[in-house]
């Protein structure tokens, strides 16, 4: 996951050298095999708000979806449109596909709650490495920049 990832942000970051980045976060979604990586802007964050605000949703709603919602950032799921990502992540992805559907077969609820669990942590292990060898770097973040780490069926 991690060269993919790094060779993905990397990537991202040369093309969008306009942008200051606040946050950056993974959603692992091990069910799929979904790997989603996620940027947001303070001002793409502010143009989300004011629609929030227009619809009539609260405040404190608002304010946390600025950080832990990497599903309503403007950048969610970057990394599915860069070939960086589509060129490293094909064979990881095919051998995720082929691990769950192993498991569906055995019908193991134990051991896929196991691969679920494995999924996220090399998610964590992923963001460790991007963090510990400087792939942020390739992108201009602000000086509150975050990162998380979060699987889609812990949190939705």
């Amino acid at each position: 996951m991690f060269t993919s990832a790094d060779a993905c942000l990397r990537s991202f970051g040369e093309s969008n050298d306009d942008k200051i980045f606040y946050a950056f976060g993974i959603e692992t979604y091990a069910v799929y095999g979904y790997f989603h990586m996620a940027l947001n802007t303070h001002e793409d964050f502010e143009e989300y708000a004011r629609k929030c605000r227009t619809s009539g949703i609260p405040e404190d709603d608002i304010k946390e979806e600025k950080w832990d919602n990497p599903q309503s950032w403007s950048y969610f799921s970057f990394n599915d449109e860069v070939d960086a990502w589509k060129q490293n992540w094909s064979e990881a992805r095919a051998r995720v596909e082929a691990t769950i559907e192993d498991l569906s077969e055995i019908d193991n609820d134990d051991a896929f709650d196991r691969f679920c669990d494995d999924f996220k942590r090399a998610g964590v292990e992923c963001l460790r490495m991007l963090e510990e060898r400087g792939s942020f770097a390739s992108i201009k973040t602000t000086d509150d920049f975050k990162t998380l780490v979060y699987e889609h069926s812990d949190v939705f």
